[in-house]
């Protein structure tokens, strides 16, 4: 029995109907999952104490220092991500106080804040991170001028994000100049917090 025109116009437009249902169903998102880049940016939220961080310092190349502090009641720092997209951190150092009068107590103290962006997964900040107390040194340069400091790159990067474990990756890069010469400097360090 062959089809009328009516007949095949009311079935095309059927398929067509059940087509774009399908479509729009199969293609409607999931209200329960998250993406990791929410997750991350969620998880990462409130404040975190370093626990240990390890520094590397080249100058020109060459690796100068290569150091790891570890956190005690003496040195402590934290770090602080807020749900509006801003951080602050904090270090602080005092030396103790053995009873040695003569000696005097060292404090110091760091503090930077900024604001902070997930892309993808890759972490960035607007500001470095204050850690725990470090040495760094200038590679013994008698300094007679003020000295120019030049940022060349940054990186920071995540190697670890759980409810309780934060790893944090990274490397500032600059040149020092001072009384005519100039140094690059790259930075390394990698930050280790608990919740």
């Amino acid at each position: 029995m062959p089809q009328t025109p009516d007949a095949m116009r009311y079935f095309y437009h059927f398929c067509l109907f059940l087509f774009a249902s399908i479509l729009l169903f199969a293609c409607k998102p999931d209200k329960n999952s998250v993406t990791p880049l929410q997750s991350s940016q969620k998880m990462i939220v409130g404040t975190w104490a370093m626990q240990q961080e390890h520094y590397t310092q080249y100058v020109d190349g060459v690796k100068r220092q290569d150091t790891t502090v570890n956190a005690t009641e003496y040195n402590r720092a934290y770090i602080k991500f807020n749900g509006n997209g801003t951080f602050s951190s904090a270090g602080v150092y005092s030396s103790p106080d053995l009873g040695n009068l003569s000696g005097g107590l060292v404090n110091a103290a760091d503090s930077t804040s900024g604001t902070f962006s997930f892309t993808g997964s890759a972490l960035s900040l607007s500001e470095p991170i204050a850690g725990l107390a470090t040495v760094s040194s200038f590679s013994g340069v008698t300094v007679t001028t003020a000295p120019i400091l030049t940022p060349v790159s940054h990186a920071v990067s995540i190697s670890q994000l759980t409810t309780a474990v934060l790893k944090i990756h990274t490397e500032y890069v600059y040149t020092y100049s001072v009384n005519s010469s100039s140094q690059t400097y790259k930075m390394e360090d990698d930050y280790y917090y608990t919740k």
